[in-house]
């Protein structure tokens, strides 16, 4: 296979289970796809790509869904090897479970978004929803590995249970953003709702100077210079380049959360 574009033609009025459109999608034929199932939530019926997709072949390998998409749920479900872009709003569960490749959407994300995410690079222009990177029902663990770039807001709990990799939000985050993180690096641009680490156990958040936190969960700030702020910044040098400049400079960092014998760190630029 060398690519395909799917364009919607039919917006249904109903809502659609759409975690076919994904995982190895990028090595499928064409005619393969077409056949994948598009059950209906809460429903017995089911459709297929074909009857509501327009597909044509490519020529650079890239896997592109365009259309209004917002009914369909679980896009890049599994999403494992290859390109993806998306171009328009999706449902839920966005890029669940993705462990690698290259995705990009350019629209509004609902709740889940890169829930279990365990890999690959995940670039998401537009808004999401809650539960950023969430763990799925049962599990303990959340985002988990690769990079997960969100360049807009985003809703309450992001960044609740990560374990590691790294998650950038360049805009505004609800409140409880990295609620009883675990590990990993987790960076927000924008202004920060309450709730700032809860049950923050170990890892690195980076936010603005002023951003409220609580001063019975974590120490006061100290301006400290920091060798591994430098490692990091060496890493957001192309996403983040006045970040980085930042924390080649002095940060204040707080630890915590101290309610649970936390050894997380706040760093503040």
């Amino acid at each position: 296979m060398t690519g395909v574009t799917l364009t919607l033609r039919t917006n249904p009025d109903f809502h659609l289970d759409a975690s076919a459109i994904g995982g190895s999608l990028a090595q499928q034929p064409i005619a393969e796809i077409l056949q994948l199932p598009l059950p209906v939530i809460a429903g017995k019926a089911a459709l297929m790509v074909q009857d509501i997709f327009d597909a044509l072949p490519r020529t650079d390998n890239r896997v592109v869904i365009q259309g209004e998409l917002s009914r369909l749920h679980g896009i890049g479900n599994r999403w494992s090897s290859g390109a993806l872009l998306v171009e328009g709003d999706v449902g839920d569960g966005f890029a669940s479970r993705m462990s690698g490749g290259d995705v990009h959407l350019h629209g509004n994300a609902g709740n889940k978004t890169a829930q279990q995410m365990r890999g690959g690079i995940l670039q998401v222009r537009g808004n999401v929803g809650d539960d950023l990177g969430c763990p799925l029902h049962g599990r303990r663990s959340g985002f988990s590995g690769g990079t997960l770039q969100v360049v807009g807001n985003v809703g309450q709990y992001a960044g609740y249970r990560m374990r590691r990799g790294t998650l950038i939000i360049q805009g505004d985050c609800g409140p409880y953003l990295g609620c009883d993180m675990v590990a990993g690096t987790l960076v927000a641009t924008g202004c920060v709702g309450s709730g700032l680490g809860v049950g923050m156990h170990r890892g690195t958040m980076i936010v603005p100077s002023g951003t409220e936190f609580s001063d019975l969960r974590f120490t006061p700030p100290e301006s400290q210079r920091l060798g591994i702020a430098s490692i990091i910044a060496n890493d957001l040098q192309a996403r983040l380049p006045t970040l980085a400049a930042a924390l080649r400079s002095t940060i204040a960092r707080s630890l915590g959360d101290l309610t649970c014998s936390g050894r997380g760190e706040l760093w503040f630029y």
